[in-house]
């Protein structure tokens, strides 16, 4: 967890996040699944 103090309760935690703060978080990673390109199958 990242600057979140632990005493926060979630409904504290939620008023925080809200829809503006959400869309310019970021993640430093964002790791999607790659779809496999199918194989022949008979």
């Amino acid at each position: 967890m990242s600057h979140t103090d632990l005493n926060q309760s979630p409904e504290e935690v939620l008023e925080y996040w809200t829809e503006e703060r959400m869309a310019e978080a970021k993640p430093r990673e964002i790791r999607l699944p790659q779809p496999e390109p199918p194989e022949d199958q008979d």
